[in-house]
């Protein structure tokens, strides 16, 4: 069997949480640690287990999977370059650190000139993920989907809620059951509604609402959007959220640009309650620029402006 090697790893931290994630010949960039300041040390780089009548590298989840390399998943991005019929397909270039708190993944199509990075950065205990994509080329490029989030589906996770609703019964929690397949939920309409956040919420079989393993992913952004949790016949598994396109709407002519919405992943072992309270956290925690300075002041809402549709 080849060997795999480490190109680089690059950490980020902030207050209470680190990312760390290494860029693997073969395998791109992986995700080796995230979770609570000071848990690094035990990290490690994530292997692909090899299953009888498979490749000698196996196609893991990295956090700029493609599809063409013999990963089963949905991938980063789809996209086509139109002037030759081939698909985009950009490889690792480069993974390094921008600032304590963010990183940089970097990825190129040499061949249609598409170049892709994804931002990934820690503030107020949350990891929020950009995506954006460059033409370089001299060919236009018809972008099926682009993903805000690519991230790993824990081992423990063995249910998905999310909310659904209409009016006056607005925002219900509904549980799946996460052993094998996919969990996705869709939005056509153009805006959000009734039924609640672009988002969704993992748990372990043990979680309660003070206790427990939860993640939670979403997508800041109010148009249409698909959201996805997928479990491997390998036991591996993807969480992605991104913005939905409808066919044709997206092509990116050279020197053209697309930068997708942030997407967000929250990490607690205190159960629900914990969740909510890291979510509330991250919420107070955004800023805004001040009109005259254009600089980024703290926001104080003392209270809640509730809106009511009526029709």
């Amino acid at each position: 069997m080849t060997s795999l090697s480490l190109v680089s790893e690059v950490r980020i931290s902030d207050e209470s949480l680190t990312v760390q994630i290494a860029l693997i010949e073969h395998e791109g960039f992986r995700l080796t640690y995230a979770g609570p300041l000071g848990g690094e040390p035990r990290a490690a780089p994530s292997r692909t287990p090899r299953m009888p009548a498979s490749p000698d590298l196996p196609a893991g989840l990295a956090l700029m999977a493609q599809r063409g390399t013999g990963y089963g998943g949905a991938g980063l991005i789809d996209a086509v370059n139109l002037t030759t019929g081939q698909i985009v397909n950009p490889r690792p270039t480069g993974l390094r650190k921008a600032a304590p708190d963010k990183l940089l993944l970097e990825a190129c199509d040499k061949i249609s000139g598409l170049k892709a990075e994804v931002a990934i950065s820690v503030e107020a205990g949350a990891i929020r993920c950009h995506t954006r994509l460059a033409n370089e080329g001299s060919n236009r490029l018809a972008i099926g989907r682009c993903a805000s989030l690519l991230w790993p589906l824990p081992d423990w996770a063995s249910s998905v809620r999310a909310n659904y609703g209409s009016w006056a019964r607005e925002g219900f929690e509904v549980v799946h059951e996460l052993d094998a397949g996919a969990f996705e939920r869709i939005s056509r309409l153009g805006r959000t509604g009734f039924d609640g956040p672009p988002a969704f919420t993992l748990a372990d079989h043990r979680t309660q609402r003070a206790a427990g393993r939860v993640m939670r992913a979403g997508l800041e952004w109010s148009g249409s959007h698909r959201l996805r949790a997928e479990r491997f016949p390998n036991g591996a598994g993807e969480c992605c959220a991104e913005v939905l396109f409808e066919p044709g709407e997206m092509v990116l002519e050279p020197g053209g640009m697309f930068e997708a919405p942030a997407a967000f992943v929250l990490l607690s072992e205190e159960g629900l309650d914990g969740m909510t309270a890291l979510s509330h956290r991250y919420a107070r925690a955004r800023n805004r620029p001040a009109e005259r300075h254009k600089e980024s002041v703290a926001v104080t809402r003392p209270v809640h402006f509730n809106t009511w549709e009526a029709r």
